[in-house]
C-alpha cells in the first residue's frame, strides 16, 4: 500500500502542524492584511496587536502566525489573490493544499493514503490508518522515532481534527469528495496538480 521514492527519503519531516487547526477564517484575515503591505513582519505585528488568532499568551500568537504564514506563504500569488475571493469551499481546498505543502507528512499521507483508499471505493478512514503510515515512515524518517508517544497521539488528534474541520473527513471518518469551483482548477498548472494530488474526487 505505501510506497515511497528517494525524494521523499530525502526530505525532512516537518510536524509542527500540532500546534493547532485549520484557521480558515484567520488565515482569510491574515493574507487580506499581507496582501495590503507585503510584508509578513508589519502583518505578523497587526495580528498580534489585533489579537486576530485570539490567543491568551504572546508566545501562542507568535507560534500560530508562524505556522499560518508558512501555509500561506506556500500559496502563489495567483492562489493568494483568489484565496481572498473565493468562497468558503475554495478556501477550505487551498487551505489544505497549502497544508500538504507545508507538512510533507501531510502531502504524503493525502497522496498516498487517502488518495488510494478514495479511489479503490475505500471511504472509511481511520487512526490505524494513520499509525501504519507513520510506522512505514519510521524506516526512511530515523527521526521519528525520537517522538513520545503522548506528541504522536497529539499529532493524531490534531491532524483528524484538521481534516474534519476542512471537510476532508466526515464527523464519521469517511473521505469525502470535494467540489472545487471550475476557476480554482483553471487557476494554474501548479494548482491543478496538486487538487489532483490531495484532494480526493476534484478532478473529474
Amino acid at each position: 500500500m505505501i510506497s515511497n521514492n528517494s525524494a521523499t527519503k530525502r526530505i525532512k519531516y516537518r510536524l509542527s502542524f500540532g500546534t493547532g487547526n485549520a484557521y480558515i477564517n484567520e488565515s482569510n484575515l491574515i493574507l487580506k492584511k499581507y496582501l495590503e503591505n507585503k510584508d509578513w513582519r508589519e502583518t505578523e505585528k497587526y495580528s498580534i496587536e489585533n489579537n486576530i488568532l485570539q490567543t491568551n499568551t504572546l508566545s501562542s500568537s507568535k507560534r500560530i502566525f508562524r505556522e499560518i504564514s508558512l501555509r500561506l506563504k506556500s500559496l502563489s500569488q495567483q492562489e493568494q489573490d483568489f484565496f481572498i475571493r473565493s468562497n468558503y469551499l475554495d478556501q477550505s481546498i487551498l487551505i489544505w493544499i497549502a497544508i500538504c505543502r507545508t507538512y510533507k507528512f501531510i502531502g504524503d499521507f493525502a497522496s498516498i493514503v487517502i488518495s488510494e483508499k478514495f479511489n479503490s471505493y475505500q471511504l472509511f478512514l481511520g487512526y490505524d490508518d494513520f499509525d501504519y503510515f507513520f510506522e512505514k515512515q519510521l524506516i526512511f524518517h530515523p527521526k521519528l522515532h525520537d517522538l513520545k508517544d503522548s506528541t504522536i497521539k497529539k499529532l493524531r488528534q490534531v491532524f483528524f481534527r484538521i481534516m474534519k474541520d476542512l471537510n476532508i473527513l466526515t464527523k464519521n471518518l469517511e473521505i469525502t469528495p470535494q467540489m472545487p469551483s471550475i476557476e480554482l482548477k483553471e487557476l494554474s498548472v501548479e494548482t491543478k496538480k496538486d487538487l489532483e494530488m490531495f484532494i480526493p474526487g476534484s478532478i473529474t
